[in-house]
C-alpha cells in the first residue's frame, strides 16, 4: 500500500511538473472554466499530413560498401529495452567508424518554408556518433557529443536529475538504473521549397572534434513544420519523445485474390498498432479534433 501510495504521489508530482511548465513557458494557453490548463494542447495550425519520413535504409549508397542495411537486433549497439530502441521497420542503416561514404534518398514536401529536419539514431555514450545531412545546400552536423539531443523518458525531470541531463533537449544521458539505450532524436530547422528534395548523409572515419568515433546507426530523417508539436512531446511523451509521430497507417494491409468462382468470406484476424508503445505517446496527426485554438492531442492511438 505504501509503495502504491508513492506511486500515485509521483504521478501527480509529474503532472503537476507538466502543467507548470505550460504555466511558465506558454501563458498565453487558455484554461478551462476551472483554471485548468487542458493537457497536450498545441495552438499551432492542424497539420493537414503527418510529418514527411524518409527511411534511410532505402537511400543510394556510395560507395555500397560503406554502409550496409542491418535489422533491429542486428549491426547495431542498443535493443535491451524494446520502449525507446525500437527502429522503424525494423531496419536501420550502419556505417562503421572507419566508413567513408554518401547515403542519397529523396522526400517530397507538400509546402515550402521551415522545416524541421528530425534524425533518429543512436548515440554511443561517451563517442561521437558524427554524420552530415545535406539538403538542397544546406549542410548540417549530427551527432556531435556536444550537440542536444532528445533523449528518452524526458517528460520526467526527476529521471534526467537522476541521470545528471538537463530538461529535453540536452548533449548526453546516462541512466543510473541500468543500460543506457541511447537512441535519440536531433534536429535543427531548414529553409526548404515545395516539392521533391534530395537528402545526402555524409559520413567520415574520423570526427571535427578529435573524440573517439562510433559506428553510426541511422534510422529514419523526418521533416515537420510544427516547432510546437515537437516541444510538447519533448515533455509529455513517455518513452522516446517524436516516436509518436511514426505510423503504419495505410501501409499495413492484407491483399486477398479470389481465383474461384464462387464468393468467399475473409475474417481478419485481431491486429493491433504497436509502434513503440502507441499508448505511451501522443498519437494525434491527422485523427486529432479541432478546438478553437488548435489541436487536443490524445494519448491512446485510435
Amino acid at each position: 500500500a505504501a509503495g502504491m501510495l508513492s506511486l500515485l504521489l509521483l504521478c501527480s508530482n509529474v503532472r503537476a511538473q507538466v502543467h507548470q511548465y505550460y504555466q511558465e513557458s506558454e501563458p498565453w494557453m487558455k484554461q478551462d472554466e476551472k483554471g485548468n490548463i487542458p493537457d497536450f494542447v498545441s495552438l499551432d495550425p492542424i497539420p493537414t499530413n503527418w510529418p514527411v519520413v524518409a527511411e534511410v535504409e532505402n537511400f543510394t549508397l556510395s560507395p555500397s560498401t560503406a554502409f550496409n542495411v542491418t535489422q533491429w537486433g542486428g549491426q547495431h549497439y542498443y535493443g535491451a529495452t524494446f520502449s525507446n530502441t525500437f527502429a522503424s521497420r525494423k531496419a536501420l542503416l550502419h556505417a562503421s567508424s572507419s566508413s567513408v561514404g554518401t547515403a542519397t534518398g529523396h522526400a517530397s514536401l507538400p509546402s515550402s518554408g521551415t522545416w524541421y529536419v528530425c534524425v533518429r539514431y543512436e548515440a554511443a555514450y561517451r563517442y561521437e556518433t558524427e554524420f552530415s545531412v545535406t539538403i538542397s545546400g544546406k549542410t548540417q552536423v549530427y551527432g556531435q557529443r556536444k550537440s542536444d539531443k532528445i533523449w528518452a523518458f524526458g517528460w520526467s525531470m526527476l529521471n534526467h536529475e537522476i541521470a545528471g541531463c538537463g530538461a529535453n533537449p540536452t548533449p548526453e544521458c546516462h541512466w543510473t538504473w541500468g543500460s543506457t539505450e541511447n537512441w535519440v532524436w536531433e534536429y535543427y530547422p531548414f529553409t526548404l521549397g515545395a516539392g521533391n528534395v534530395e537528402i545526402a548523409i555524409n559520413i567520415k572515419n574520423i570526427s571535427s572534434s578529435g573524440g573517439m568515433l562510433a559506428d553510426r546507426n541511422l534510422d529514419v530523417v523526418l521533416f515537420t513544420q510544427n516547432l510546437t508539436d515537437i516541444k510538447i512531446r519533448e515533455v509529455n511523451e513517455q518513452q522516446l519523445a517524436l516516436d509518436g509521430l511514426f505510423t503504419q497507417h495505410d501501409e499495413v494491409f492484407v491483399k486477398v485474390t479470389n481465383h474461384g468462382t464462387q464468393d468467399i468470406q475473409i475474417e481478419v484476424p485481431f491486429s493491433a498498432y504497436h509502434s513503440a508503445y502507441p499508448s505511451q505517446h501522443l498519437i494525434c496527426i491527422p485523427y486529432c479534433k479541432a478546438t478553437t485554438g488548435g489541436k487536443v492531442y490524445s494519448s491512446i492511438a485510435a
